[in-house]
């Protein structure tokens, strides 16, 4: 992950591009296995409620 240093309140602190972190923690969350499983099981609610004679 690309990194640059910067002064902020006279400490020098690391300083990353908000996209370049949005991505990683993409990437991270969808080599989740907790994470994946939610997705899996939200899907099943959406399609069983689909397939459900009167749902809304």
């Amino acid at each position: 992950m690309p990194m640059m240093w910067a002064l902020r309140d006279g400490q020098r602190v690391r300083v990353v591009e908000l996209r370049v972190l949005l991505s990683w923690w993409r990437q991270k969350l969808k080599n989740d296995p907790i994470v994946q499983q939610r997705i899996r099981a939200e899907k099943r609610r959406e399609e069983a409620a689909h397939d459900t004679p009167g749902a809304t």
